[in-house]
């Protein structure tokens, strides 16, 4: 962690985009199987340091560990809120490919 902390310490600070006008998040969908399956597969065949678990590992037993990851991600989403340990976690997604389904 001290690594990582220290290799991006000058880094410039996250940059964050208002909503389009009439965007508004609500709630959080369930996720199926086939969600979870498809992200799992798209994953980069690579691990980091920061989380050295092999990636060809958990796509071998994918099929084993869907249904369990999908009950977990559900359980995490349903309540509606951010626990405390995500809150300083930053999503760099770009709304329009997360509206397309990349």
């Amino acid at each position: 962690m001290e690594r990582i902390k220290s290799t991006t310490s000058g880094s410039a600070p996250p940059t964050f985009r208002p909503a389009p006008p009439g965007v508004a998040f609500t709630q959080f969908a369930s996720l199926s199987s086939d969600d979870v399956a498809a992200v799992i597969a798209r994953l980069p065949d690579k691990s980091s340091a920061a989380d050295p678990f092999p990636v060809q590992v958990l796509k071998d037993v994918s099929d084993m560990l869907t249904p369990f990851l999908m009950h977990l991600f559900n359980r995490s989403l349903a309540p509606g809120c951010v626990y405390c340990f995500f809150q300083g976690l930053v999503c760099d997604a770009d709304p329009e490919e997360v509206g397309s389904g990349l």
